[in-house]
Formats: C-alpha cells, structure tokens, sequence
C-alpha cells in the first residue's frame, strides 16, 4: 500500500514537471511570436508599408479543415 501510494506520488511529482515544462515551452513560443510580430511592425513603419491585416491570421479551425468524404470513402476502398 505504502509502495502504491508513493508510485502516485512520483507520478503526480512527473507529471507536473512536465505540464511545466510545457507551459514553459509555450510561454516562450509566445514571447517569440511577440518578439517577431514586434519586429513586422518596426520593419513595416521603417519601410512605409503597413503589414496585411490576415498575415498573422490564426489558422482554420479543425471543422473547417477536416478531410472530404471522398477522400474518406476512397481510403475505405483501398483498404
């Protein structure tokens, strides 16, 4: 029981290390996408030209990019 309980423990212990690990990993991919967009908008206004508005669009949702049937139905028939 005591041997159980600890094994939890540990595994408790590993997977917050690791959900902070990727929390890390994020907030510095942001901070990065920040920097980068910073620099766009410095390049644009030293250039004169303003950045296009869908340049940094988020990208489609996955309903909107989800498979045809087609495509769908076509590997069922291959297989």
């Amino acid at each position: 029981m005591q041997a159980r309980l600890e094994e939890e423990a540990r595994q408790h212990q590993d997977l917050a290390a690791q959900l902070q690990s990727e929390r890390a990993a994020r907030e510095a991919q942001a901070q990065r996408m920040a920097e980068m967009m910073q620099f766009m908008q410095t390049l644009g206004q030293h250039t004169g030209l303003a950045m296009p508005p869908g340049l940094f669009a988020p990208p489609p949702t996955p309903a909107v990019a989800a498979t045809p049937v087609s495509f769908r139905l076509c590997f069922a028939c291959m297989t």
